[in-house]
């Protein structure tokens, strides 16, 4: 009996402990679970839905470093909540000291503290103390380091903490190379913000048509990002080609913004009218200007093409008048003639209409042509050159990336621009 009792009690036991062993398991299971799926989505850009996820792997037990401060990032993002950011990315931060204390820390931890102490905690000295650490990762002949994909962003990002932009780039066009090929989704993000911190290098070192591809893949990847539309087309008008800047600024999409590049867009079109000027006379030297002393010389350029406008305006207004006075006289005329003297008049002007071979179609009456406005002659010499001089200083203006709505509509100049 005892033998039978003491069987039965080690089977319970036997099955009790894998058991609860089950219990502790499935929890871990399924906080991995939550947490690859959360980091799926922010993958993807679904920040809403990585959120839930976040949250519930957190309460499944999975806290790690990555997942505070990728969780962090989504309340910023979808709720704009950045105490609660600054929460989770504090309660990450430990954990990222003790990885990279211990040695267990790589580029991804070592970025993140780095990050959290500049843009979150606002201490640079710091986060700048990190930020080496981690470029000492980056420069091992370590393969290994650098995976998955999303490192080599991370270390273009540790490059430009430390100030490095030149290593930064090439981090960044190493990551953009390595993410085309990558068998797996790479953090979209990322790849914008890549993009972004590339073309503005580019731009900087006057390299215009690489940057404008860079920003070009950025729109056609998001079609919304109506701000990295403003810098392709802004690229490809300091390349030399503002006829293809203008068409870039016309697939805007927000209201604002296609409010914005519409002005871009009109005022490069008419500088490409008017000639597409190198220089101009009047205002040389245009480029070295400062931005307040060019946007006061483009006021001064408006207000001398709008004083030819109002010249030609009353020219043709006055010509229009005395036009209209010869016509009225001439009627008179007509009108006090005898029906014989009219017929002998018509009769001699059909003879040197037949004499000139321009013919007479008009049945031995004099038809007078009717009362009107007398054509406005095209634009003088002097009205052009004045259009040069100012499509020539709010190109310059444009190429310093400056958004013209609000200042063209403050100086009255929206219909200089639109007419």
């Amino acid at each position: 009996m005892r033998r039978m009792a003491l069987i039965a009690a080690l089977t319970l036991v036997a099955v009790a402990v894998p058991t609860a062993a089950a219990e502790n398991v499935e929890p871990a299971a399924q906080g991995e679970r939550l947490a690859k799926e959360g980091d799926d989505l922010y993958r993807k850009g679904a920040y809403s839905e990585a959120l839930r996820k976040f949250e519930a792997a957190m309460a499944a037990g999975q806290v790690t470093p990555a997942i505070l401060y990728q969780t962090g990032n989504c309340y910023k993002v979808v709720m704009s909540d950045s105490g609660r950011e600054l929460e989770l990315k504090k309660k990450a931060m430990p954990l990222l000291e003790a990885e990279i204390t211990s040695g267990r820390g790589g580029i991804e931890s070592h970025y993140y503290l780095a990050a959290i102490y500049i843009h979150n905690l606002e201490d640079p000295v710091k986060g700048v103390d990190v930020a080496r650490k981690g470029v000492a990762l980056v420069e091992r002949p370590d393969p290994s380091l650098r995976r998955p994909v999303e490192n080599l962003f991370r270390a273009a990002r540790l490059y430009e903490f430390l100030g490095e932009d030149e290593k930064s780039a090439a981090m960044d066009e190493d990551f953009l190379e390595a993410a085309g090929i990558s068998p797996v989704a790479v953090d979209r993000a990322s790849l914008r913000l890549s993009r972004e911190k590339l073309g503005a290098y580019l731009m900087r070192k006057s390299e215009f048509s690489r940057a404008a591809a860079i920003f070009e893949a950025i729109v056609k990847a998001e079609p919304v990002r109506d701000v990295d539309r403003h810098q392709w087309g802004l690229a490809l008008l300091r390349g030399g080609k503002p006829e293809e800047a203008a068409k870039a600024w016309r697939g805007a999409v927000s209201d604002e913004w296609r409010t914005e590049l519409a002005y871009l867009d009109k005022a490069v079109m008419r500088y490409v009218q008017a000639g597409n000027p190198a220089s101009s006379t009047k205002f040389p030297g245009a480029e070295a200007l400062a931005d307040q002393d060019l946007a006061a010389k483009i006021i001064e350029a408006g207000a001398a093409v709008r004083e030819h406008k109002q010249k030609a305006d009353s020219e043709a207004k006055a010509r229009n008048e005395a036009a209209v006075m010869e016509e009225t006289r001439r009627r008179e005329q007509v009108l006090a003639m005898s029906p014989e003297e009219r017929k002998a008049r018509w009769e001699k002007k059909k003879a040197e209409m037949a004499a000139s071979g321009k013919g007479a179609s008009s049945g031995g009456q004099e038809s007078p042509p009717a009362r009107g406005a007398a054509q406005i002659p095209g634009k003088s010499e002097e009205w052009m050159a004045a259009e040069r001089d100012f499509f020539h200083l709010l190109e310059e203006y444009i190429e310093r990336g400056q958004l013209i709505r609000m200042y063209c509509f403050q100086s009255g100049l929206s219909d200089l621009v639109f007419r």
